[in-house]
């Protein structure tokens, strides 16, 4: 796909995403945990470099990430596969994946308080080619 067929969405996806960042900043600031801020603002960084760089035509290559873990508190692992640039995102998916129905924001910062972090994580293993969890 040439550059100029990404263009025009990408520059849109460009500009929803400053506009979240600027908007997350905003909400959380003295609401979260700054380690929880600084978190969520490396994600929203690196999507916003992300759609940059599919901008100016580079597409960001993603990986294959199978990544094990649980909610602190529950007893059963659970294994899910992502596809992520790097392994910070992959354990980011995996976390709000898990957390996707499993209770409110408040939920989550008190699991967090309670135990250092939302997300438990036992095993990450990447690939170039898809995985499947058997």
């Amino acid at each position: 796909m040439s550059a100029s067929a990404v263009s025009a969405p990408a520059r849109t996806l460009l500009s929803v995403l400053e506009s979240l960042r600027e908007f997350m900043n905003a909400a959380l600031t003295g609401s979260i945990h700054e380690e929880n801020r600084l978190h969520y603002d490396k994600l929203a960084t690196d999507a916003i470099d992300s759609a940059r760089a599919t901008v100016n035509g580079q597409v960001p290559e993603l990986r294959y990430f199978a990544v094990s873990g649980r909610i602190p508190g529950d007893d059963e692992d659970t294994t899910l596969v992502v596809e992520a640039s790097d392994r910070d995102a992959a354990i980011a998916l995996f976390s709000d994946e898990l957390w996707d129905g499993q209770g409110s924001v408040d939920d989550r910062q008190r699991v967090e308080d309670g135990h250092g972090t939302d997300t438990y994580v036992n095993s990450i293993v990447a690939s170039d080619h898809p995985i499947e969890v058997l």
